[in-house]
C-alpha cells in the first residue's frame, strides 16, 4: 500500500449544527468526484459526538505563492487554464459547483490539484429546479488566469479574447468549463509570435480604461474581507474545526 498522509479535520465541542452537516458534505462530494486533480477523502467517522475528516493532503506550492515571485509565463496559463478548467467541467458535469476558484486553491504538487472545496455546492432535484451551469466557477477562474498574467508583456490575442468572455457581465455571455478547456488547448496548440499582442490592453480592459476598438470588461466582484491573505465571502461562515497532518499508515 502506497503511503498516504492526510488532514484531519475535527469539528469543536461547540461548533453549530451546520458546521456539522458543512463538513460531511463536502467530505461526501469530494467523494463522489473521484478525479485526480481533487483532495481524496480516506476516512470519516465521529469522535465523542463530533463529525472528523481524513482527506488527502498534498504538500506543494500555491499560485498565489508562486505570483509573488513572478507572473506565469503564456505557455503555462494555457496549461493552468486547460487543466483547471477540465477539472471543474468534471465537476460541472456532476453538478457540483468549486465556488472558491482563487490562487489560493490551485496548488502544483507537483502536478496543478484543484483544492478548497468548503464553498463547494452540489444540485439537488428534489430541492431546486435550477440547474448549476458553472458560470461562477468559470467568471474566478477568468479572474485567476488574468491576475496571473499580471506583469506579463505579451499574451496571444485569443486568449485575451477568451478571458474577456470567462469574465463577461452576463453570465449567459461566459463559455462553459469544457468549452473552456477546448479553447485553451486549440490557443495552446496554435500560439506563435505572430498571434501575440500586448498583455497591458487587457489590463486596461479590466481595469475600464480600454480604447473603443479594445474589448469593454466589467467585473461586478462580491463585497470580500481579508482572511489570511485570502478573500472570503462575506456571506458564507467558515466551519470551526481544529486540522492536523497525519500519516495514516503510521497509525495503522
Amino acid at each position: 500500500m502506497l503511503p498516504r498522509r492526510a488532514v484531519v479535520e475535527l469539528l469543536e465541542s461547540d461548533a453549530p449544527r451546520v458546521d456539522a452537516m458543512r463538513i460531511m458534505r463536502r467530505a461526501c462530494i469530494l467523494e463522489a468526484l473521484q478525479h485526480p486533480a481533487v483532495p481524496r477523502v480516506f476516512e470519516c467517522g465521529r469522535l465523542a459526538g463530533q463529525p472528523w475528516v481524513a482527506i488527502e493532503h498534498e504538500q506543494g506550492t500555491t499560485l498565489h505563492d508562486e505570483l509573488q515571485h513572478r507572473p506565469l509565463q503564456v505557455r503555462e496559463a494555457l496549461t493552468l487554464l486547460e487543466e483547471i478548467a477540465a477539472v471543474l467541467s468534471h465537476a460541472h458535469a456532476r453538478g457540483v459547483l468549486h465556488g472558491n476558484v482563487t490562487p489560493m486553491a490551485i496548488v502544483r504538487a507537483p502536478t496543478l490539484r484543484l483544492q478548497r472545496w468548503e464553498n463547494a455546492r452540489v444540485h439537488d432535484t428534489e430541492l431546486s429546479s435550477e440547474m448549476i451551469d458553472g458560470c461562477d466557477d468559470v467568471f474566478s477562474l477568468g479572474k485567476t488566469i488574468s491576475a496571473a498574467l499580471t506583469r506579463s508583456e505579451l499574451a496571444p490575442e485569443a486568449l485575451t479574447r477568451l478571458l474577456a468572455r470567462m469574465l463577461a457581465t452576463d453570465p449567459a455571455m461566459r463559455p462553459t468549463s469544457s468549452e473552456v478547456v477546448t479553447a485553451a488547448r486549440s490557443i495552446h496548440d496554435a500560439i506563435g509570435p505572430i498571434d501575440e499582442v500586448d498583455m497591458n490592453h487587457l489590463l486596461e480592459a479590466l481595469a475600464g480604461e480600454a480604447d473603443d476598438d479594445g474589448p469593454e470588461i466589467v467585473i461586478d466582484v462580491p463585497t470580500v474581507e481579508s482572511h489570511d491573505d485570502e478573500p472570503i465571502l462575506l456571506d458564507r461562515p467558515r466551519a470551526t474545526f481544529q486540522t492536523v497532518i497525519v500519516d495514516l499508515d503510521a497509525c495503522l
